[in-house]
């Protein structure tokens, strides 16, 4: 399910806001991720500006408010990044909103630019959106036995040895955009029998002996 996990919100200089759209609500759900894209106004992108401007990202390179870590079991931590020629600048947050007093006050404004990032996404003309390149991951899986669905490999003569190593040991592809083609018709519980099978076998007992618990079908 990686592809349902992109940012919540991309602004581009231009006024492009993506974000992700409605999904059909079945189960298991469509693999690909329904992303729309909308212009935001140069008065809305202004008043997002104002807001990063508050937070203070152009001024450092990462940090985070923890604070909430202590009270909280099993929240997300939202990240917001900003790009300057400087490169990325990052500021993230445990449990976003569950406080509304937080102790930082950078912490607030976050909260109110997340909240105007939903706004603005709501208001535009928003149409389907399709990224330039396409990030394909792959490693072992498991599925719903009670709803099987597994299929070949469907991206011939790739072979998973020349593809990149993530940290957790699975193997990822930049491919170009009709690539999503092979997968539109593809739920969450899909999975693919790779000819290389004995390297999906090694991804998975490496990740076994570093203790990492697999539950996504992949």
């Amino acid at each position: 399910t990686a592809l349902g996990r992109g940012p919540t919100y991309t602004l581009l200089g231009d006024g492009s806001l993506i974000h992700s759209g409605p999904v059909i609500a079945i189960y298991p759900g469509p693999l690909l991720p329904n992303y729309l894209v909308g212009m935001i106004t140069e008065d809305q992108m202004d008043e997002v500006l104002d807001l990063v401007d508050e937070i203070g990202l152009p001024d450092f390179t990462d940090e985070t408010d923890d604070t909430n870590g202590q009270g909280v079991a099993d929240a997300t931590t939202e990240v917001v990044t900003y790009w300057d020629d400087s490169g990325a600048h990052t500021y993230s947050v445990y449990a976003l909103g569950i406080d509304d007093q937080p102790s930082d006050p950078r912490t607030a404004v976050f909260l109110e630019l997340f909240n105007l990032m939903g706004g603005l996404a709501g208001t535009t003309d928003a149409e389907s959106y399709e990224g330039k390149r396409i990030q394909v991951v792959a490693g072992p899986g498991f599925s719903d036995p009670d709803l099987p669905d597994i299929r070949e490999w469907p991206l011939n003569g790739d072979s998973l040895e020349s593809w990149d190593v993530l940290p957790n040991g699975w193997r990822c592809d930049i491919e170009d955009p009709g690539v999503l083609g092979l997968f539109e018709d593809a739920s969450q519980n899909t999975q693919w029998e790779h000819p290389e099978g004995a390297t999906l076998d090694h991804i998975r007992r490496t990740l076994e002996r570093a203790g990492m618990l697999l539950n996504d079908a992949t």
